[in-house]
């Protein structure tokens, strides 16, 4: 059967049937992760065999929202169909997509992309022999609590500070639960710094060198409003100004500027957010407008090709 380029027509189409999924694979291919498939356990769950459809029923009964796998690609390709352009990474979702709301479902594919680089030296995710892949990839399965490791967290965090970097406003809640994972806003701090600091390396790379103990210096321990506070560059010698989260949201405060997960807010505003957890109406009328905008621009991103079966 011929195959054709996706076209803007198209396109448009699969946004208004699948929004979210979409908007996932626009924000993976805007991090360089491509191809990305996006995989709805309740449209093929009928369709998958035996230790698929089982692999689905044990991450449901744990209450996961979504959850990738080194061989994931291979495991669900049948699922694809003419979505297959090689591998890459897949993203299962256990729950309905249009059951979350759009910040949960970025925030959760963010999550899942962060296991996806954190396994960029695992065999079973680049080998082209298919069937050796999916029998590395079962052999190298790990219980769900040691995935979430300080490799993951570093990925994850590069991701979704890209990802705020390209318009995407999503708060860090939706992508990682400290708390749930063992981590604390110490654990945070650096990371964010080598994020704002390294924005333009590949993450896989950054990835395979270890963190520079170097970057935060004179750190304190979380205090308990839990502040991160800011620490001065060992090379530049810059202050890299604070960081703080509160109500799952990173504020970054530097000079007098002060930003929610990336968006630059006024000092009122700050502050009804530190007592509410909701931003002004001004700053919610600043996001509205760029989340259109940003939607307008997806739809012009000429770099964004695929084919499909026509």
């Amino acid at each position: 059967m011929p195959r054709c380029p996706l076209t803007v027509q198209t396109l448009e189409a699969i946004s208004m049937s699948k929004p979210h999924q979409y908007q996932i694979k626009q924000l993976a291919a805007t991090l360089g992760i491509a191809p990305c498939y996006i995989v709805d356990a309740g449209d093929v769950f009928g369709q998958l065999s035996g230790p698929e459809r089982q692999l689905i029923s044990l991450q449901q009964k744990q209450k996961i929202v979504a959850f990738t796998a080194a061989a994931a690609d291979l495991l669900f390709k049948n699922s694809l169909q003419y979505q297959w352009q090689g591998r890459g990474c897949c993203i299962v979702f256990c729950r309905g997509l249009l059951q979350l709301s759009e910040a949960e479902a970025l925030g959760a594919a963010i999550h899942e992309m962060g296991h996806y680089l954190a396994a960029c030296d695992n065999s079973a995710r680049n080998d082209t022999n298919h069937a050796r892949a999916i029998q590395n990839g079962w052999a190298t399965m790990r219980p769900e609590s040691q995935h979430h490791d300080q490799r993951w967290l570093r990925a994850t965090t590069h991701l979704w500070w890209r990802a705020g970097e390209a318009g995407h406003e999503i708060p860090f809640a939706n992508v990682v639960n400290l708390n749930q994972y063992g981590f604390t806003a110490s654990d945070l701090q650096p990371l964010l710094l080598e994020a704002g600091q390294r924005n333009h390396e590949p993450v896989e790379q950054i990835l395979r060198q270890p963190a520079a103990d170097s970057v935060p210096v004179n750190f304190p321990e979380q205090s308990t409003s839990g502040k991160i506070t800011g620490s001065v560059d060992s090379d530049t010698g810059e202050s890299s100004g604070s960081y703080m989260l509160i109500h799952g949201r990173v504020i970054h405060t530097h000079s007098d500027q002060t930003s929610i997960d990336g968006t630059p807010v006024s000092e009122a505003e700050f502050r009804r957010f530190s007592r509410t957890g909701r931003l002004g109406a001004r700053a919610e009328k600043k996001d509205r407008k760029r989340r259109r905008k940003l939607e307008n621009r997806l739809h012009r991103i000429a770099g964004m090709r695929a084919e499909v079966q026509c």
